[in-house]
């Protein structure tokens, strides 16, 4: 592949963009420019994970930049957007369902009035139209926005090993269920022509840490970045709970900031028990130390801010 262009007022006189092919795909791009002397710069065409962290704290990368992306060829481009999706998973039937939360406040009040009977199929139909849609759109990647899982993100605690799913022996929901999220929830439904590959930018929205509690596994929905389970495809990426990417098209750039805004359900203990991560409702011996989390549920809230 090779592009160039000219630009006015001598900004850059010229750049060639030559792609490195591997198995049909371009791996890697150089970008060469009159003006950098000679000085050669590489561009991936996929987003690279920063290195495994050693101190298995899920904290580790905050803040990090991935190394930059660039995408050639003529335009339009794409990108899937996509937040609030994991539903739940009837151990007796196989169904994912949604997660319904039918409380007093359905149809006493104008905002929220519904027609019986809820959408049960919603995760599914999205993932449907998702891949009749990806074929003809091409989709580069999909950002997604945070509460992956329902209702208390991955169903373990933030005390084990943050690379491998469920290794503090799981939730009391995970122990009657046995539900693996990361598989059954996420690789076994996301699928199809236009979707297989694409890799998913995501952060972490306060069900991921556990809704109403902050020590449910959030660390390991970071770790899955770096999974050598046989059921990844590889496309997760999470490094960090906040981070930064730049991708380059051929006429303009984007620069993407992944930022954790958990401090706005992170209350004093007693607000909003249903909605707080430092609430009422976390155990008192609560801790999330070993993952680079909260230290007690004393710390709970200003460890947020200082996230913040």
């Amino acid at each position: 592949i090779e592009v160039k262009s000219k630009k006015s007022k001598g900004t850059v006189e010229e750049i060639e963009v030559k792609g490195k092919k591997s198995k049909g795909k371009v791996e890697a791009i150089e970008v060469k420019s009159k003006k950098s002397k000679g000085k050669q710069e590489t561009c991936a065409s996929r987003f690279t994970a920063p290195p495994k962290p050693k101190s298995y704290k899920a904290t580790e990368h905050n803040g990090v930049k991935l190394a930059d992306v660039c995408y050639t060829g003529k335009g339009p481009f794409h990108v899937f957007i996509i937040g609030d999706w994991g539903g739940k998973k009837d151990p007796h039937n196989g169904k994912i369902a949604a997660v319904s939360h039918l409380t007093h406040r359905w149809n006493s009040s104008e905002n929220f009035q519904f027609i019986w009977p809820t959408d049960q199929d919603c995760q599914w139909l999205v993932a449907h139209e998702m891949r009749k849609r990806a074929p003809k759109s091409k989709p580069d990647y999909i950002l997604n926005m945070g509460d992956n899982f329902y209702w208390g993100g991955v169903e373990d605690y933030c005390t084990g090993d943050m690379f491998k799913p469920y290794s503090t022996g799981g939730s009391p929901v995970y122990k009657k269920d046995h539900v693996d999220q990361f598989k059954e929830v996420f690789e076994d439904v996301y699928y199809g022509e236009g979707i297989d590959g694409l890799q998913w930018l995501g952060v972490l929205g306060n069900h991921d840490f556990g809704g109403w509690r902050f020590d449910m596994a959030w660390d390991q929905a970071v770790g899955y970045t770096w999974s050598e389970s046989k059921t990844s495809k590889g496309r997760w990426m999470t490094p960090a709970l906040y981070y930064r990417a730049t991708v380059k098209y051929p006429d303009f750039s984007i620069d993407y900031w992944f930022m954790d805004t958990n401090v706005w359900d992170a209350l004093p203990y007693g607000e909003k028990p249903p909605h707080n991560i430092c609430g009422p409702h976390n155990e008192g011996a609560a801790t999330c130390k070993k993952s680079g989390g909260p230290k007690s549920l004393d710390d709970c809230q200003g460890w947020f801010h200082r996230l913040w």
